[in-house]
């Protein structure tokens, strides 16, 4: 039977919903249209509300999901729906409180997760309980855990077929420490029931939530005239997001060096104010369990990261300037390859394998713009002519800045070099996922 109540956002009312289990079945006014979900600002609908709804929960596709519904029926029921990624929440009377039972600031049960790492030590009775694990997406196994000081953890265990993502995730961080160029979630190695997993604090607080990027690029349709790139930091333009183009260039830059396939517009975005709506900047960057996969197909690896064509202008100016001499592997990230004890020595030599490429091809594209900085011994001739050119023209004949720099950068620096390393970019490759 459906039931009427309100979405909130922390303490502000937002919504008047009806909601059915674990679904919205309809909305009848909008009570806070500035402290709505982003995704939802111009599409509110009863179908899209629910969908962005569904988004936040335990998904079907879980692995274990099928034997923890045969083994506990009805565990990942819910009836407030808090989470540790955002402040949204339904309140079905008026003492329903944020305070009394967000997660951030009390206790939480820890059964649900359980299920998915030790289901012989799960209390059933205690199902009951109100948990995060029920609001975490996700395909993989993970639980969220407390400290003392109520401070969230998050355990994510490796795929059942592979093994290697929480030893991925460990690793970039290692070398994202090194290189020091953005803010980053670090992650461990733990041992959780009878797996290995990487452990991470949460960096959503109890004023905060995480918005993926993709709700900043779907604000506005991309024109057909310009790259997936240049459109998002178009709609960070429009959010007043300050020094996008600077995080976004350090992002492809650290996942080009840990081999990162797998970055795409669901799996970085923004901190935003739950208590005034405005977003604050960038999430610290995450989820790098596809880093060093150990593939040792080149073109297959290099095309199938997203932001491919900015990436071949960004590495081989980062290469030559310097900034990337610090990303060597250290002797504590091989020990580590070397211990970690569930993948093969097969793969931990394809590893290795693609870890020493990266650091052929930085030296490669270091000696390449070195070459060039010797045959261009007047300064930047051809750049100053383009700009000089530029000037005299009207605005209208003007291309779009960004557009324009990028195109005369990547000719100019793969142009007749034949010891320039041989990057795919394959834009029709570059599919949000």
């Amino acid at each position: 039977m459906s039931e009427k109540a309100t979405l909130m956002n922390k303490n502000t009312p937002i919504l008047e919903i009806e909601i059915e289990n674990s679904s919205i079945m309809n909305f009848y006014n909008v009570l806070s249209h500035d402290m709505l979900p982003i995704q939802l600002q111009d599409n509110i609908k009863s179908q899209s509300i629910n969908q962005w709804f569904q988004s936040r929960l335990l998904p079907d596709k879980r692995e274990g999901m099928k034997e923890a519904r045969m083994q506990f029926r009805f565990f990942d029921k819910e009836k407030y729906f808090f989470s540790l990624s955002d402040q949204y929440w339904v309140r079905y009377k008026d003492s329903d409180t944020w305070e009394k039972y967000n997660f951030f600031t009390n206790k939480y049960s820890n059964e649900v997760g359980k299920i998915f790492f030790e289901p012989w030590n799960v209390k059933k009775d205690e199902l009951k309980y109100p948990s995060p694990d029920r609001t975490t997406n996700g395909v993989l196994r993970k639980r969220w855990i407390q400290d003392e000081t109520m401070q969230s953890y998050l355990i994510k265990q490796g795929s059942k077929k592979y093994h290697q993502e929480p030893l991925s995730e460990v690793m970039a961080s290692m070398m994202l420490k090194q290189m020091g160029m953005l803010p980053f979630v670090e992650y461990s190695l733990v041992v959780d029931g009878l797996s290995f997993c990487s452990k991470c604090r949460n960096f959503v607080t109890e004023d905060t939530e995480f918005v993926p990027a993709i709700a900043i690029y779907n604000k506005r349709t991309k024109e057909d005239s310009i790259s997936k790139y240049e459109h998002f930091l178009s709609m960070c333009d429009l959010y007043h997001i300050k020094e996008a183009e600077t995080f976004m260039e350090k992002m492809i830059l650290v996942d080009y060096v840990i081999c990162n396939t797998d970055r795409h517009f669901g799996n970085f975005g923004f901190l935003r104010s739950a208590i005034t709506g405005e977003i604050l900047g960038f999430a610290p960057l995450f989820d790098f369990g596809s880093a060093y996969w150990g593939t040792t197909n080149d073109v297959e690896r290099k095309s199938s990261r997203h932001f491919a064509e900015e990436e071949a202008l960004l590495v081989a100016k980062a290469a030559g300037d310097g900034r990337l001499q610090v990303a060597k592997s250290g002797r504590a990230m091989m020990d580590l390859l070397k211990a970690y004890p569930i993948i093969t020595n097969k793969k931990k030599n394809a590893i290795q394998n693609l870890i020493n490429e990266v650091d052929q091809d930085i030296a490669k594209f270091a000696t390449a713009q070195s070459k060039k900085d010797d045959r261009d011994d007047e300064g930047n001739a051809f750049e100053d002519l383009d700009e000089m050119f530029n000037e005299h023209k009207k605005p209208d004949e003007r291309k779009s800045t960004s557009q324009e720099t990028r195109s005369t950068a990547t000719e100019a620096a793969f142009a007749g070099k034949g010891d320039m390393p041989k990057l795919q970019m394959d834009m029709d490759n570059l599919m949000i996922n």
